[in-house]
């Protein structure tokens, strides 16, 4: 089944992918003796490096519905990242992925340069620097011990066209930046801000802390959220933006015990759904039984958000590493909607960095 969906184009352009990294790798021992020489005097094709990130998922997806019959579907999902990176000077470095997936093709998924402020020995130095181009804004916190993405990734992150600048001092960081979201009264310039903060450890080095908040001016602007309000309620374009809020609280314990917990809402109603106002927390429990095995809980909720969000979700799930490059996963979800239906879905996937 998955070997139709991928076309003879695709198939020559996986075989072109794999010729790039083949060809980076052979040239990363040069670079590698070139930098540790402190030489910048290499040809622009030494100084990159290459890496193939390959995910192949099995899902079977069980619907209970109280007004429907009971469904079941089955799909599998094959992506493939090539992530190439490369230090233009000192100070300059600029970053590509170039993704490839069974359902849009071949796309850019980032691509951006980076410049950052000359390394500095002392410890309470302050450090900076501006991202520009494609990127995932810094808006969320997103992290988990699961195979899927939680509730507050599915409301809040976004790929935009960006310009970000981040300052960072031993105990925080600042952002402040724009980018390039939809058009909205004829406007399509939006403001991020960014503040994390990073407490120092509270008990020695037992427990590590991390919190932080993040602002986002027009949350409608996120990847899925743009998605849901074309396609599902059908506006073509919204007249007002609407705000939203991020915070979180990430602990570490022992580096064996992980505890991340998330809010996100927006601060408005969509003007054109006065109901639609989405709100969601998460939990994320991770916990590392041996250096290769991880297992992860999570429990969400949500709120105004109508069909968008499932109304609780939780889920079980567990990471093996086979090898440094291989990565076995397993996941059990079960989602709660709304209108009271009922769906469990089970993910075993297959990770390969090369």
């Amino acid at each position: 089944m998955l070997l139709n969906q991928v076309t003879k184009k695709n198939i020559g352009l996986l075989i072109l992918v794999t010729w790039l990294l083949l060809s980076f790798s052979r040239i990363a021992f040069a670079k590698e003796t070139e930098w540790e020489s402190g030489a910048y005097n290499g040809s622009f094709l030494s100084r990159i490096e290459a890496g193939l990130f390959i995910e192949l998922e099995g899902i079977q997806e069980h619907s209970i519905d109280p007004d429907e019959d009971t469904q079941t579907f089955r799909e599998t999902a094959f992506s493939v990242d090539l992530e190439l990176e490369t230090d233009i000077s000192e100070q300059w470095n600029a970053e590509m992925t170039i993704s490839f997936d069974d359902q849009e093709g071949v796309y850019f998924d980032e691509a951006l340069l980076i410049y950052h402020s000359a390394e500095d020995d002392e410890a309470e130095s302050v450090s900076w620097q501006f991202r520009l181009g494609k990127m995932t804004l810094p808006f969320g916190h997103y992290e988990s011990y699961l195979l899927s993405d939680p509730m507050t990734q599915e409301l809040g992150e976004s790929k935009k066209n960006a310009l970000i600048f981040e300052l960072e001092k031993s105990f925080f960081n600042l952002g402040l930046g724009i980018f390039k979201g939809n058009e909205i009264n004829g406007n399509d310039t939006e403001v991020i801000t960014l503040a994390i903060i990073n407490l120092p450890s509270l008990l020695e080095d037992q427990l590590q802390s991390n919190l932080g908040v993040s602002y986002l001016s027009n949350l409608a602007d996120s990847d899925e959220l743009t998605d849901y309000i074309d396609h599902e309620l059908e506006i073509d374009r919204i007249e007002e933006t609407m705000e939203g809020i991020s915070a979180f609280v990430s602990l570490t314990y022992l580096e064996q015990l992980f505890i991340d917990v998330e809010y996100m809402q927006a601060l408005d109603a969509l003007q054109e759904e006065p109901g639609f106002k989405p709100k969601v927390w998460n939990l994320e429990l991770g916990y590392q039984i041996q250096d290769n095995l991880v297992m992860g809980f999570r429990y969400g909720k949500s709120k105004n958000a109508n069909d968008f969000l499932s109304r609780v979700q939780r889920g079980l799930g567990a990471q093996y590493e086979i090898n440094s490059n291989v990565l076995l996963g397993v996941e059990y979800i079960e989602k709660l909607a709304n209108d009271g239906e009922k769906i469990n879905t089970i993910t075993l996937q297959l990770a390969m960095w090369l």
